[in-house]
Order: C-alpha cells, then structure tokens, then sequence
C-alpha cells in the first residue's frame, strides 16, 4: 500500500472521529468505495465540489475542512479509533455505533439541504408510524 498523504490522513482522522465507515462516506458521495479510499490514500484528489460534500458529511464548514488540510498537525493529536467499530451497541450513543445503512442514511441527511432534511425526517416518522401498526 502507499504512502498516505497530510491530505488523505486529514480525511481519515475525519472519518474516524465521525464513525463512519470508507463505504458510508462514499455512499453519501454516490461514489464507489475505492475510490474515496484513494482520496484517503492520496492517489487521486476529489474536486471541489466533492470536498464541500465531504465537509457536510463530517458536519464541519468548508472553512473548517480547508483549515484541516493547510494544517494536518490540528488533526494529529485527536484520539482516533484505528478503524470504525463494526459492532452495533444495543442503544447507540454515538455514530460509530450504528448499522452500515445508519451511518450511510445520516451521512445522506447532511447532504441536503434544510427542506430536503425536513422531507427525510417526515418521511421517516411516516414508515416508522407504518411499521408500528404493523405490529
């Protein structure tokens, strides 16, 4: 494997703090996960406007996101799992703790915009209402 770069290395600490996964965060990019993991990796770049997805996905500005990548050394001294927890708690507390499809769906959410969020959230309560009459 080759080298990582300060840019790919932000991308990952970035990814991990957040506890997604490669394939969720390239889901919500609608990009096939080898290709975020050459982004991760520094083999290819994203362009911009992939980089203004990339900082809605880890609920961070662009200004944050360009921030990071002029000065990766911010970035070295957050405590960071080595990979995503792929285990489900039975009441998850935080991200890294959720379904593949959980993440990939919130990850999806910070894509859009205010009325997009609002649809997303109703449309949820509609199939969760459905489900439970189900029951």
């Amino acid at each position: 494997m080759g080298k990582r770069t300060p840019f790919g290395d932000v991308l990952r600490r970035l990814r991990l703090r957040c506890g997604l996964t490669q394939q969720a965060v390239a889901d919500a990019l609608h990009v096939h996960r080898a290709t975020y993991s050459y982004y991760e990796s520094g083999k290819t770049l994203p362009n911009f406007q992939q980089l203004g997805k990339i900082a809605k996905v880890f609920g961070v500005s662009w200004e944050t996101l360009s921030a990071y990548l002029e000065h990766p050394e911010q970035s070295a001294d957050w405590r960071l799992p080595q990979r995503a927890p792929k285990r489900v708690a039975e009441n998850p507390g935080c991200l890294g703790k959720l379904q593949p499809d959980e993440k990939s769906l919130i990850a999806l959410y910070r894509l859009c915009d205010a009325q997009g969020r609002k649809n997303l959230v109703e449309a949820a309560r509609e199939q969760s209402t459905r489900s439970k009459q189900k029951k």
